[in-house]
C-alpha cells in the first residue's frame, strides 16, 4: 500500500561557485488523500487563503494547494524560513509565480495528477520545471505542438513516440516558465 502523501526536498541543488551559497532548492510533493491535502491550507499566506477560498473546481483546488505547498517548502529550504505563512506566492502578469518575501527568490512550480514539484532559486539564474504524465491519448495534441525537425528526431530514436512527445512538450513548458510567458508563447516557437 502506498503512502497517501509524501515529500522530498533537495537542498543545495546547485551551489554558488566558490561561495558555498545555496543557488537552488527542489521539493517534490505528492498527496492522494483530500484530508491530507487540505492540511496544507494552514501554510497559506492570508492573500493566498483569499484566492483559495474563491476556487470552485476540485482539480484546480488540488493543483493550487499542492503547487503552493511544494513551492513554499522549496523556498523555505532555500531561504531558511521556518514559517511558510510568511512566504506569499502572488501571480505575475502572465500568472507566473511571484515570490513576495523579505529575501529575494524566484520559484517555478509544476503539478500533474497527485504530484507537485517546485524549484526555488536565485534571481541570478534562469530555471523552470515541468512534469507531465505520459498518455497516448495526448499524442495528436503533442504532435501538433512539435516542429517537423522535432518529429523527425523523435522518429529516429528507439523510444516510444508518446514518451518522446511528452518529453519535448515538458521541455518546452519548462522553457516557457523560464521566459515567464507560460502558454502565451506559441510552443512551435520554442524549439
Amino acid at each position: 500500500m502506498t503512502s497517501p502523501s509524501w515529500e522530498m526536498t533537495v537542498e543545495h541543488l546547485m551551489s554558488g561557485e566558490g561561495t558555498g551559497s545555496n543557488v537552488a532548492s527542489l521539493c517534490f510533493f505528492s498527496c492522494s488523500e483530500e484530508e491530507q491535502l487540505l492540511k496544507t491550507t494552514e501554510f497559506l499566506h492570508v492573500e493566498e487563503w483569499q484566492y483559495y477560498r474563491s476556487l470552485h473546481f476540485e482539480r484546480r483546488i488540488r493543483s493550487y494547494l499542492a503547487g503552493r505547498y511544494a513551492a513554499k517548502k522549496a523556498i523555505a529550504l532555500y531561504k531558511n524560513e521556518d514559517d511558510l505563512r510568511q512566504i506569499l506566492i502572488a501571480r505575475g502578469i502572465f500568472n507566473q509565480p511571484l515570490v513576495v518575501h523579505s529575501q529575494n527568490a524566484q520559484v517555478s512550480i509544476t503539478h500533474s495528477g497527485h504530484l507537485a514539484a517546485a524549484v526555488a532559486f536565485s534571481e541570478k539564474f534562469l530555471m523552470g520545471i515541468d512534469i507531465e504524465q505520459i498518455c497516448e491519448g495526448n499524442r495528436e495534441v503533442l504532435q501538433d505542438q512539435a516542429t517537423a525537425r522535432e518529429l523527425s528526431l523523435i522518429q529516429s530514436l528507439p523510444y516510444s513516440a508518446d514518451s518522446m512527445l511528452t518529453l519535448v512538450w515538458t521541455a518546452k513548458e519548462a522553457l516557457s516558465k523560464v521566459l515567464k510567458t507560460g502558454l502565451s508563447t506559441p510552443s512551435l516557437s520554442l524549439n
